[in-house]
């Protein structure tokens, strides 16, 4: 049984899931999402002020992420989605790797359940 990102996000899991999208549909699901998310653009300052998807916030990838998300995050909510994307799915993996070992340890609130990522590359 394949379980819906709506079920994780209300009952969650251990370990946040993590699912691949090509652009269309990853700028479809978070304009259609109907739960608490954040679109994070993971490049430079520099990459993101010359252009990135709507809704975004730019937290460039760095060993303190996940403070920086949490900073930004609403603490009253109890869980999000959050979407993720790089330059290219090189640099979108490489950051999602260190990610996976932060997120499934995280203690505060909003607790990450699902998070998609971009895959190929960023377009505009």
């Amino acid at each position: 049984m394949i379980l819906s990102p709506l079920l994780i996000f209300f009952f969650g899991c251990g370990k946040p899931k993590f699912e691949g999208k090509a652009q269309e549909e990853f700028e479809w699901l978070f304009k259609t999402r109907k739960v608490y998310s954040m679109m994070v653009d993971i490049r430079s300052e520099a990459a993101y002020e010359s252009g990135h998807l709507e809704g975004a916030v730019n937290i460039p990838f760095s060993e303190h992420f996940l403070d920086e998300l949490e900073k930004r995050a609403n603490p009253e909510m109890g869980s999000m989605l959050l979407f993720v994307y790089g330059d290219d799915e090189a640099s979108t993996q490489a950051a999602l790797k260190a990610m996976k070992t932060d997120l499934a340890k995280q203690k505060t609130k909003p607790k990450v359940n699902v998070v998609y990522y971009l895959e190929g590359e960023f377009k505009l």
